[in-house]
């Protein structure tokens, strides 16, 4: 998979720091409206319920526009689904010429899913 960058023209890639981003922006987006269509919500409900329009909630889905971690965390809520669910990436799903591809991109996530888990803990701990 590539992208090009819109701020210089260079071409990302699954190879690229910017590569992994732009891949799990994409698996983010292709989740939110997995879930969105699972709760079978339509983009203006979700986007009333964000706080945000439905033309947003139709550029996150599509990738145009990023969905920042606030953003995501009321979405997941409000879609009652964990953020990490928006980062899974089950083996089951990956076709096996793409998932050699993907390896980094697992330990990017999952370093992210223990960044998300440490501070849920720190804040728990810091509301007892």
């Amino acid at each position: 998979m590539s992208r090009k960058s819109e701020e210089n023209g260079e071409i990302m890639t699954a190879d690229t720091p910017l590569g992994h981003a732009a891949l799990i922006d994409a698996h983010v987006a292709s989740r939110l409206a997995e879930a969105r269509r699972e709760q079978g919500l339509s983009l203006s409900a979700l986007g009333q319920a964000a706080g945000v329009s439905y033309q947003q909630i139709q550029k996150y889905e599509n990738g145009r526009n990023r969905i920042s971690c606030g953003t995501l965390s009321v979405l997941a809520r409000y879609l009652h689904k964990p953020v990490e669910w928006f980062f899974d990436t089950p083996e089951s799903t990956r076709a096996p010429e793409t998932a050699s591809a993907l390896d980094p991109i697992d330990k990017a996530i999952g370093e992210l899913l223990m960044a998300v888990r440490q501070s849920q803990f720190v804040r728990r701990q810091a509301g007892s």
